[in-house]
């Protein structure tokens, strides 16, 4: 080679070597950062990013938590909890990204995941989670520890995506009632003894509800709210007896939860008991005939309509 090939060649190798630095830094910061917002604002790089930078969209948001964490964190220690929260979210990211949507923050055990296009897409995206949670967890027992167990809550509406906080130090973030209520919709898994619950708004932006089986729970007025909102569990997340068992108590279900709407506290104990009979897990059952229960001894004041008014978040 002459001098000037040299120069040449060694001109390229620097080039592709800052070129392969600047690729593995992007692999990398895409680790820290949901390149999905990079799209939604419509930046090449994060370096274009500003405080001002939001824009406001429709999303389906996916709000998703470990049960007794706390007190595992308690029993188990710090260390041990490191590994446990990382195999655990190694499992469900990838469940996530393979349906659409992608991870906007984590929260300690908790993971709020956003999903830009169907809601339809959230939904396929839970069931895959417990799918993979039941993986997951066969290994857990055969390693002679506790399964894991999780809530999810989805709920659809108009968020403004951006950065936050100042020259210094930025954050993505969302903000909007959207995202509040999903993590109120997963606090109601515990309350009905639900896996996945989704909201009336989510609900009603699905494409086709038939791919999938829910049946209504509830009409809820959340903490800090004025305005009801619908709750329809997801079933096919539960085991194939207990499925089954919710499909052919369906109708009944439904007869008392109109009997109960209706004020015929009655009629729709009757109506649940016999839920219950067909489906002895069945909490939501189980939940409504507790109600009624109280009704019937102590019956409402004022007008009636069914609606739960929950008091804490």
């Amino acid at each position: 080679f002459e001098s000037s090939d040299v120069d040449f060649f060694s001109t390229i190798g620097t080039q592709v070597s800052a070129l392969l630095q600047s690729l593995s830094l992007r692999d990398a910061l895409k680790r820290f950062v949901p390149f999905e917002f990079l799209d939604l604002l419509e930046k090449k790089s994060i370096q274009e990013i500003q405080t001002s930078d939001h824009v406001s969209v429709n999303m389906h948001v996916m709000f998703t938590d470990l049960r007794n964490f706390t007190l595992m964190a308690e029993t188990i220690g710090p260390e041990a909890v490191y590994m446990v929260l990382n195999e655990y979210l190694a499992v469900m990211e990838p469940q996530i990204a393979a349906a659409g949507g992608f991870i906007s923050q984590y929260a300690g055990d908790a993971i709020m995941a956003l999903f830009s296009a169907k809601a339809d897409h959230a939904v396929e995206s839970a069931i895959h989670m417990f799918r993979a949670l039941k993986t997951l967890n066969e290994k857990r027992l055969d390693r002679g520890e506790e399964a894991l167990q999780i809530g999810i809550g989805i709920n659809s509406g108009r968020l403004l995506l951006g950065a936050v906080g100042s020259k210094k130090r930025l954050d993505t973030n969302v903000v909007g009632d959207a995202a509040n209520l999903s993590s109120r919709v997963e606090g109601m898994t515990k309350v009905y003894g639900a896996k996945v619950l989704i909201s009336g708004s989510t609900y009603s932006q699905l494409i086709d509800p038939s791919n999938f089986t829910f049946r209504e729970l509830d009409r809820v007025i959340v903490a800090g709210k004025t305005e009801p909102v619908l709750v329809y569990e997801l079933l096919d997340v539960d085991s194939e007896t207990l499925r089954e068992q919710k499909r052919e108590s369906a109708q009944l279900f439904a007869e008392g939860l109109h009997c109960y709407r209706t004020g015929n506290f009655q009629g729709a104990r009757l109506l649940f008991a016999n839920c219950l009979v067909q489906a002895p897990l069945d909490e939501a059952a189980a939940l409504y005939i507790s109600r009624c229960a109280k009704l019937i001894s102590r019956p409402p004041a004022g007008v009636w309509d069914g609606t739960t008014v929950l008091f804490a978040k």
